[in-house]
């Protein structure tokens, strides 16, 4: 991994290395960056760039909204919200959550377990959780924008894309899986600094009651997440794609419901 802090002749290379990193996160999150050939050591370095790219989703999906698009009907606007995120991470997440509340589902452990997870079928288990979290994920959005409030809508992809990097400080990764193994890989100091600043970041404007309440629910998840990962022979990127939409849903209830 490169050195950090870069020395003043290191500089340039250093920070088109960084440049690079983060597109190659944008285009792993999201539709919004381009698709580019990497190395295992590259897309390790991208992946302390996920806030980054939460944050640029983010941007994104406020802009209907901010530009007075069906003004008045926030309903819809949250409708809209879910609808873009969905289409523009690919569901990536969504998919992620349904597979681990599969496995979960199953009773199963060790490699069977693992083997739920890989499994392309979606099961009762996953379909159920599916619905739940696209409704709640409406829900408060609608709650959000019924105050007028934007700024939870743009940090919410931010708070849940700093939980996968806080999950590979916790957690073991399975042998066999490709994004617990490039976490694992990530250059640990700077993927927790960008993890805990884009926290902060995203947590500045709450009340303190809804960002103890954010914060609560962010560390249950993860506990919760260790716990099954230390049962099950390690994390994949399926306990990631769940974190990421309860770090997205904890926020918004924190903010949309609490604070």
């Amino acid at each position: 991994m490169p050195e950090y802090p870069p020395s003043p002749k290191a500089l340039p290379g250093f920070l088109q290395r960084q440049g690079r990193a983060f597109l190659l996160a944008l285009g792993f999150l999201t539709r919004l960056g381009p698709a580019m050939p990497a190395t295992n050591r590259e897309m390790a370095l991208a992946c302390a760039y996920y806030p980054a790219a939460g944050a640029v989703l983010g941007t994104v999906l406020i802009l209907p909204p901010a530009l007075g698009l069906f003004a008045g009907q926030p309903w819809v606007q949250a409708w809209l919200y879910v609808l873009l995120s969905a289409w523009l991470t690919r569901a990536l997440h969504l998919d992620g959550l349904a597979d681990l509340l599969d496995a979960l589902g199953s009773g199963k452990s060790g490699d069977a377990f693992q083997a739920v997870l890989k499994d392309s079928r979606m099961g009762a288990f996953g379909c159920a959780g599916l619905i739940l979290a696209l409704a709640g994920q409406v829900t408060l959005a609608a709650a959000c924008l019924q105050h007028g409030r934007l700024a939870p809508l743009l940090c919410a992809p931010v708070f849940g894309r700093c939980l996968p990097i806080l999950l590979a400080a916790v957690a073991p990764p399975n042998p066999k899986a490709s994004l617990g193994a490039l976490l694992a890989a990530a250059p640990k100091a700077p993927a927790l600094f960008i993890a805990v600043a884009g926290l902060g970041a995203s947590l500045f404007r709450l009340a303190p009651t809804g960002a103890f309440v954010a914060i609560s629910l962010a560390i249950l998840c993860l506990w919760k997440l260790r716990q099954i990962a230390l049962a099950q022979n390690g994390y994949n990127g399926d306990f990631c794609g769940f974190a990421v939409v309860a770090g997205e849903a904890a926020l918004l209830l924190a903010t949309g419901a609490i604070a």
